[in-house]
């Protein structure tokens, strides 16, 4: 898939479901695995049935373009080459 249209269909998945959120009680964090979310390879998170978003579970997602401005970077994909289409997504821990 080409970036543009690679971003085109992330951003439909995320602009799919509009509702608003509310923070889950923290403590719950401790009672499920974490391990499906560091092993889950590419750009979107597997589907869990039942599994809350403890950390970071409110946010915002922006289309962004990031312009490299330091090209001695051993990064790869947007932060090593900068690109035209990517997805940000902000929010705080708590």
């Amino acid at each position: 898939m080409s970036a543009q249209a690679k971003q085109k269909d992330l951003w439909e998945k995320v602009t799919k479901d509009q509702s608003s959120w509310t923070y889950p009680n923290p403590a719950g964090m401790f009672l499920e695995r974490m391990s499906p979310t560091f092993d889950a390879p590419g750009d979107t998170m597997p589907t869990f049935p039942k599994r809350t978003k403890f950390i970071h579970g409110v946010g915002v997602t922006a289309k962004v373009r990031f312009d490299l401005v330091n090209h001695a970077t051993k990064y790869t994909g947007i932060f090593g080459k900068g690109g035209k289409y990517g997805l940000v997504r902000l929010s705080s821990a708590a």
